[in-house]
Order: C-alpha cells, then sequence, then structure tokens
C-alpha cells in the first residue's frame, strides 16, 4: 500500500487526517542568511527528540477505549467507542490481548519492530497470546503483529491477505470499515476454551466453545474451560480465570497430573465426578459432563 508520487502522498495526508512534518522546498538559485540567537544544547535535543513508544502509548491510552491507541483521530468518538467494545469482548473471549495502534510516525523503525514494541509496551504480560493491527500511515505498510495462539490462528500470510482485501478502505481512511474487515478473522479462535497443553483437537475446542456460547444465552450462564499444567506445590489459581474471563463458573484441567478443579458460584458437581468419567470414558466427555451440570 504504497504511494510512491508525491501528489499521491500529499492526497492520502489530507485525508487521514494525521500531522506530518511540513517539508521546506531547497533552491540552489537563492540563499536568505538569517541571525537568531544560537540554540542551547538543551533545546536541540529537545526539539529533535521523539517520544518514546511507552510515552506515545501513555498519552494516547483512553481508559474508555483501552484496546485503541489513535494517535492520528482516524475514527469518530462513535467508531471508537464500537470497536473498543468489539476488541474488548475479543480480548476476554480468547484470554488474548487484542489492540489497534493508528499512527503516522514510526520512530524511524520498521512496521515489524514498531508493532512488536508497542505491543509488549501496553500488553497485558499475564496474557501470553494476543494481536496488534497497525495501521500505519508513517511509510504506508500497515501489519498485523500476532504472537501465541493468534499466530496460530492468524499466519502471517493470512494477515497479509487480510490487510490486501481492506486496501480500498484504508487508502481513502475509512479505518472503521477497514477494521470491520480485518478484525472479525480473529474470531475462528475459540471463545472461553483456553487449551495451553494441545490435548484437545480443533474440533473439540469448537464444540466445547459452541456450547458455553449457547449456555450463556438460555441459561445466562458464563463459564469457562481451561487446560494448563497445574503448579507443583499449590492450587491453580482458579480465580485469575475466574476474573479474565469474566465468567461465574470454570473449569481447570492438567492432563498429565490428571487433576482438575472446579471454581465459581454455585457449584452442583465436584471435582470427584469430573475425573470419574475422564477415567471411565475420556478427557472430552468429562468437559461435557460439565457443562451439562453446571
Amino acid at each position: 500500500m504504497r504511494k510512491f508520487l508525491l501528489l499521491s502522498l500529499i492526497s492520502v495526508f489530507l485525508m487521514t487526517g494525521c500531522q506530518h512534518q511540513e517539508t521546506t522546498p531547497v533552491s540552489g538559485k537563492l540563499e536568505i542568511t538569517k541571525e537568531s540567537a544560537p540554540e542551547t544544547e538543551e533545546e536541540v535535543q529537545t526539539e529533535s527528540r521523539m517520544p518514546s513508544i511507552q510515552e506515545r502509548a501513555e498519552s494516547f491510552s483512553v481508559s474508555e477505549h483501552s484496546h485503541i491507541y489513535d494517535e492520528c483521530g482516524g475514527l469518530s468518538e462513535k467508531e471508537a467507542e464500537l470497536h473498543n467494545a468489539y476488541l474488548e469482548w475479543l480480548s476476554v473471549s480468547r484470554l488474548i490481548n487484542a489492540f489497534v495502534v493508528i499512527t503516522d510516525h514510526l520512530n524511524g523503525n520498521s512496521p515489524e519492530q514498531f508493532a512488536s514494541d508497542y505491543y509488549q509496551t501496553i500488553a497485558d504480560q499475564e496474557l501470553p497470546d494476543g494481536f496488534l493491527v497497525l495501521i500505519n500511515n508513517d511509510t504506508n505498510q500497515d501489519y498485523i503483529f500476532t504472537t501465541g495462539i493468534c499466530s496460530a490462528y492468524l499466519p502471517q500470510t493470512e494477515a497479509a491477505v487480510l490487510l490486501s482485501g481492506a486496501t480500498y478502505h484504508l487508502i481513502e481512511a475509512n479505518y472503521a470499515d477497514a477494521l470491520d474487515q480485518i478484525l472479525p478473522a480473529l474470531e475462528r479462535i475459540p471463545a472461553y476454551v483456553c487449551d495451553r497443553t494441545g490435548t484437545l483437537t480443533e474440533a473439540e475446542l469448537q464444540e466445547f466453545s459452541e456450547k458455553i456460547q449457547t449456555i450463556q444465552k438460555e441459561k445466562e450462564i458464563q463459564c469457562a474451560v481451561v487446560l494448563l499444567p497445574f503448579p507443583t506445590e499449590s492450587e491453580p489459581d482458579a480465580d485469575f480465570y475466574l476474573k479474565k474471563f469474566d465468567c461465574d463458573k470454570i473449569l481447570l484441567i492438567d492432563p498429565v497430573k490428571k487433576q482438575c478443579r472446579i471454581a465459581g458460584e454455585n457449584i452442583q458437581i465436584q471435582d470427584s465426578d469430573i475425573i470419574r468419567i475422564w477415567e471411565s470414558q475420556s478427557l472430552p466427555w468429562a468437559v461435557r459432563f460439565f457443562l451439562e451440570n453446571i
């Protein structure tokens, strides 16, 4: 999405509304000498220094829009509100970091490096999975940074295709429409089911995710299932996952140790019930038993 001609650049910059540094024409025919007071070393450093990514993130972080860092003002307040709510849902339901950054200055970095650094600056480090959509009005090469499970469900080859499909909207600075095309691709990640052990098949993950969302609609109960290695000398932190998933009930499973913990409100079944089904049938059937009896 590069725009090499100067006239094209000017047109795009006007549409995006981003503020770019003004360039001064240089002529070999006329030199104007202007006397001025010498700048102090402190003034020179202040003028030449670009804010760090940390400073920029803090500057453009809005509490009610915690997933969107719009340095260009490219989204209207309503658009920012709607897309932030969608990113919040993606973040909570998939237990991932989810961000959009719109900028006109990469601090001299490549889009890949800038997106990675920005992500590391603002991400919740307790969550190993996430993505950041970079809309780049500096060098006009947009990029989607992914890590963890997001890289598995959205590899870079597919991310490039997504961005290519949104090219028209991006050129026209219709960022809301571009995001409407890009972000739904992350919905393929199973909701409210997190397997950090690689035990469940893709079909099982999707089955449990759909069942959980059906329960939420029919019973207004939000639950989640997490497969992970349990700590050696302590209990798994069920409260952490209850809070992160914003759910009422949760089933934690360690497939290697063959242990489980059920936590939440109004629990009607015991850990031993899950183990019994697990041993007599299989782990997937134990998960189904949990979902059918919450």
